[in-house]
């Protein structure tokens, strides 16, 4: 059996979470939850999880709603699995999780904007619309995107490296939103982002994704690196060490090649 470090981390986040939001310190929290203070600072740093039933109890004890319940039951199902796909788990909390907590946030997007990139005249443009996605699912996509974007825009000690395809701004001249969303991109890499465009996309490179490197200084739980690849049906997460070294060592490579955008765009 494996061990998910990417679960357990999001695990550890989420117990320590909602311990936090309900204004407890770890012992009154233990007696809340008829546990010893040592368990729960070995749940809070992901060393060890709960087991489902002490799980159910702290949900109970805590009120917590029946979304975030299945989210962390998911979790907890789930922490020995790598490398999962998002038929398994919950995606936009772990999203989130990591925007808020990764010091290094890595986009590669050869075909189109980055989410985080996006405004929403060009997320509900009809030249990107995907006829297999309702409107009730493009609103929930666009309500993520910009969730993500405001806690990526709080940040200021996370490094931002975006290469997009120069097809996606020649593509972008057919939009009526064109100057807002480049006025958008111009504004973001005054915000300090870095964000590239390279001719020829590589090869093995054509769809995108985003790598998550986190910090060996980072504070406990620890969390892995991990690359998430999106897909409309089924998208997953990667934190497999040596696949993860690949894609940093592709996105690297085409970083070498990429041109700054206000150099491109000159």
């Amino acid at each position: 059996m494996g061990i998910s470090r990417l679960i357990r981390w999001a695990l550890a986040i989420e117990l320590r979470s909602l311990r936090e939001e309900a204004g407890l310190k770890p012992t009154p929290a233990a007696r809340l939850y008829d546990q010893s203070s040592e368990a729960i600072r070995k749940w809070e740093k992901g060393e060890t999880s709960p087991s489902s039933l002490a799980l159910e109890g702290l949900c109970s004890r805590l009120d917590v709603d029946p979304s975030t319940k299945s989210y962390l039951l998911h979790l907890h199902e789930h922490r020995n699995t790598p490398d999962l796909s998002t038929s398994q788990i919950f995606e936009p909390r772990l999203l989130l999780r990591a925007d808020q907590n990764y010091p290094v946030i890595r986009k590669y997007e050869p075909l189109f904007l980055p989410g985080v990139l996006q405004i929403e005249d060009y997320h509900f443009s009809e030249l990107i619309r995907d006829p297999r996605i309702s409107d009730e699912r493009s609103q929930a996509n666009w309500n993520l995107k910009q969730r993500r974007q405001k806690e990526i825009e709080n940040r200021r000690d996370t490094r931002i490296e975006i290469i997009i395809g120069d097809t996606v701004l020649q593509m972008l001249n057919k939009f009526p939103c064109r100057q807002q969303q480049l006025d958008h991109l111009y504004t973001a890499a005054k915000r300090g982002w870095d964000i590239r465009v390279v001719r020829t996309p590589h090869p093995f490179m054509q769809s995108g994704f985003d790598i998550f490197l986190a910090s060996k200084y980072q504070e406990e739980p620890h969390a892995p690196s991990f690359v998430y690849l999106e897909a409309p049906d089924m998208s997953e997460y990667i934190e497999k060490r040596s696949r993860v070294k690949s894609y940093n060592d592709l996105f690297d490579t085409v970083l070498n090649t990429s041109i700054p955008l206000g150099e491109y765009l000159c």
